[in-house]
């Protein structure tokens, strides 16, 4: 069986190297265009994961806006991006604190090393580290100083499990002010010039045990604060709206008016690529249709005088079965090249994109859609005929 199919395959080189060759490019527009919505809802998760477990709140982007909600009742739980500025000997380092709702939801791209969702194993406050990263790398220890007030100092040390890529988002960040009222405002982009700080991110429960956690209380770029309205009467949840709206108004949104604006956004930016997607998706398959269709009838030609010749029917379906296969093999060698070079151009380039297990199972449904199709088409190609139809049918297809 072997010979046969060999020479099934080797009869028409170029169509099956062409019909492998889209099946390639159709899987990795799917693949490509999945991780660049995987990457904008994965920027999105971690508020669309809070807004299901809060009640009514309030979106901030002033530091001291416990000072607005005084009389409010039932204030809930706060979450929040602080920063503040360290330094390493006397170059200043930027410290970023993320909330556990931030840290379990998001990541940045990580070069090498890990992210902060393990547990502590070091006994030090651990770390990620990108930017001007000053020669340090994954298992280093980093000794920080704060000023706990302009003349009181205190250090502390940090170990380093993770480097950041050389240019990726972190949540928070000096360029996010009034305006800003979606989620993608939230982020901002690092540098690793030699003029860039060091960024470095850090848990707020290992920071709240660290000797300098009383240099960044006051200093939280935003914070979503949850007002806890399932313990409150409907007479003092209109008194809290009447505190946001009089005290804080000038400070931020609720948090209802926020998540409408990011979704809105986060819309915006996935039908940019969903109409492109289709489009290709179309075209694409109208040419594996067509060029599909002419092999398998130039395959139940051969198949019809292999059975006339004695070859039963199952032999024959396993050489057309072996045929699809060496076809799925040469397109999954094609597409691993091009995304090979996709995620390299991304990365250099700094493209938006995310690459996960999930990325690669879309290129397999795809995949599984493309070989049940053609078996689809195999099918009702021959349905109710017989060999000798097939033949009289397709004398002219070689």
């Amino acid at each position: 069986m072997s010979d046969i199919v060999i020479y099934e395959y080797t009869k028409h080189p170029l169509r099956n190297i062409f019909i492998a060759l889209l099946m390639s490019i159709l899987c990795f527009l799917s693949a490509v265009i999945f991780s660049v919505i995987s990457y904008h809802y994965y920027r999105f998760k971690p508020f669309k994961k809070l807004e299901e477990k809060i009640g009514a709140a309030y979106f901030s982007w002033d530091a001291k806006v416990n000072m607005y909600t005084t009389g409010a009742k039932g204030l809930g739980e706060q979450y929040s991006v602080s920063y503040t500025t360290v330094f390493d000997f006397q170059s200043p380092v930027s410290l970023y604190i993320y909330d556990e709702w931030i840290w379990k939801n998001w990541e940045p791209r990580i070069k090498r090393g890990k992210w902060l969702k393990e547990k502590n194993k070091s006994g030090l406050p651990e770390v990620v580290i990108g930017g001007n990263t000053k020669g340090y790398d994954v298992g280093d220890v980093i000794n920080l100083r704060g000023y706990l007030s302009q003349e009181d100092t205190a250090e502390q040390e940090f170990k380093v499990i993770g480097i950041l890529q050389d240019k990726t988002e972190l949540m928070g960040g000096n360029t996010f002010s009034r305006g800003g009222e979606k989620y993608n405002k939230c982020f901002f982009e690092t540098n690793n010039n030699e003029e860039s700080p060091m960024y470095v991110i850090v848990k707020e429960s290992d920071m709240a045990k660290s000797s300098i956690s009383d240099i960044y209380r006051a200093q939280s770029l935003w914070r979503i604060l949850d007002y806890r309205d399932d313990i409150l009467t409907q007479e003092e949840i209109e008194q809290n709206n009447k505190i946001i709206d009089v005290r804080i108004s000038h400070a931020g949104v609720p948090f209802g008016k926020f998540m409408d604006n990011s979704r809105k956004v986060f819309r915006a930016q996935i039908m940019l690529y969903i109409p492109l997607f289709v489009l290709a998706l179309v075209l694409i398959g109208i040419v594996i249709f067509n060029v599909t269709r002419i092999d398998l009838r130039d395959s139940s030609y051969s198949h019809s005088i292999y059975y006339l010749l004695g070859a039963d029917r199952k032999t024959c379906r396993h050489v057309s079965t072996y045929v699809l296969l060496i076809n799925v093999l040469m397109s999954v060698i094609m597409f691993a090249g091009e995304f090979f070079l996709y995620a390299k151009i991304a990365e250099t380039q700094n493209l938006n994109y995310r690459i996960g297990v999930d990325t690669f199972a879309i290129a397999g449904i795809v995949y599984i859609v493309l070989i049940a199709y053609s078996s689809l088409v195999s099918y009702l190609m021959s349905r109710g005929m017989t060999p000798v139809d097939m033949l009289r049918k397709n004398r002219t297809a070689i």
